[in-house]
């Protein structure tokens, strides 16, 4: 998976889909990165981190993120439940869990 702070939406390739069994519906969902169908993955981790469900986009990606062979881009609406911290000294991207106070 890529993390892309400027992808409003989560996004899995085809094969992704078929691997974890994500059913997808039938109506093209328009992106800035083409047309994708509308999916929910029931249980996601990043890592250690359980998230839930997820509703997510599943398509082709740009030939641009073809050289990087990815399953996917992590978008906002992934990123804004995890807190991020970045260790540029250690090359290091240290990923939590956001807390969410009532």
């Amino acid at each position: 998976m890529l993390l892309d702070t400027g992808a409003e939406r989560t996004v899995l390739v085809p094969n992704v889909q078929n691997e974890v069994g994500i059913e997808v519906g039938s109506a093209p969902v328009k992106s800035t990165l083409g047309s994708f169908k509308l999916g929910t993955v029931k249980n996601i981790e990043i890592g250690s981190i359980p998230l839930g469900s997820l509703d997510v986009l599943v398509g082709v990606l740009p030939s641009v993120f073809g050289k990087y062979n990815i399953s996917g881009l992590l978008g906002a609406d992934t990123l804004q439940m995890l807190g991020l911290k970045i260790d540029y000294p250690e090359k290091l991207l240290l990923i939590s869990k956001t807390i969410v106070l009532p």
